[in-house]
C-alpha cells in the first residue's frame, strides 16, 4: 500500500479525484477505502513503506477522521476539502496535513505533490 484514498460520499469530485489518482499515481482499487472502519483496517494493518493517506472530507466527516489521528500519525496526510467552510479547516488542520486543498481549486497541485514525493524516493510507487 503506497496510496490510500478515503472518500466516504460518491461525490462528482471525489470520484474525479479517485480517477485521476487511479490513472496518474498508481492507486489501486483495493486501497480505496468508503467507510471509516476500511481506513481504520488499511491503516492499521502492516505496511512495508510509509502511506500516502489522500483524505476527501466533507462537512461532519472530520470529526470521526480524528478519531483515527493515532493511525494516521505514521501516514503522510494529504487532504481535500469538499466545501471551502471556515468552521472545517481547523479541524483539517488538526490532523497535521502535508497538504491541504479545496476541491473547488481542482486537483493539478494535490496530483503534482503526490508525483513529487514518489520521484524524490520519499514513498515506494
Amino acid at each position: 500500500m503506497n496510496i490510500l484514498y478515503f472518500a466516504m460520499k460518491n461525490r462528482t469530485s471525489a470520484l474525479a479525484l479517485e480517477q485521476r489518482l487511479m490513472s496518474e499515481c498508481g492507486l489501486g482499487e483495493n486501497n480505496i477505502c468508503r467507510t471509516i472502519e476500511d481506513l481504520r483496517k488499511k491503516l492499521a494493518g502492516p505496511v512495508p513503506h510509509r502511506p500516502i493517506a489522500v483524505l476527501f472530507l466533507g462537512p461532519g466527516e472530520i470529526e470521526p477522521i480524528l478519531n483515527l489521528k493515532y493511525l494516521l500519525e505514521k501516514s503522510c496526510v494529504l487532504i481535500v476539502l469538499d466545501q471551502a467552510d471556515e468552521d472545517f479547516v481547523p479541524g483539517a488542520y488538526s490532523l497535521h496535513p502535508r497538504f491541504l486543498a479545496h476541491a473547488e481549486n481542482g486537483f493539478n497541485d494535490l496530483v503534482a505533490v503526490i508525483k513529487y514525493m514518489v520521484e524524490k524516493g520519499q514513498f515506494q510507487k
